[in-house]
């Protein structure tokens, strides 16, 4: 409850100051935010392991991307228990989301 407190007292502050002051200083904050957090893990974690699986993972999504994009499973019967268990409700909420 206090986190949701605090984001929407820096929301309405943001959208009461106007674009030119509020929004700005959110936006610009966010960026400060994101960068740091983007050096710390740069600078803390395995650099070259990490880019080399970003490229890896990255190849290997869009090499597959039209295949699984279109996989149904429609003659496996064994794991459509995953599309069945999953509501188009549940597919709008976690769309909406990302």
């Amino acid at each position: 409850v206090g986190i949701i407190v605090v984001v929407m007292a820096i929301a309405i502050f943001s959208a009461t100051s106007g674009v030119s002051k509020g929004v700005k200083i959110l936006s610009e904050t966010n960026l400060v935010l994101a960068l740091s957090l983007l050096l710390f893990v740069l600078l803390s974690m395995p650099t070259t392991y990490l880019i080399f699986a970003f490229s890896d993972n990255l190849g290997t999504y869009l090499s597959n991307f039209v295949s699984f994009s279109f996989k149904s499973y429609t003659y496996e019967p064994e794991h459509t228990k995953w599309f069945t268990g999953w509501t188009v409700l549940y597919w709008a909420w976690w769309c909406s989301w990302s």
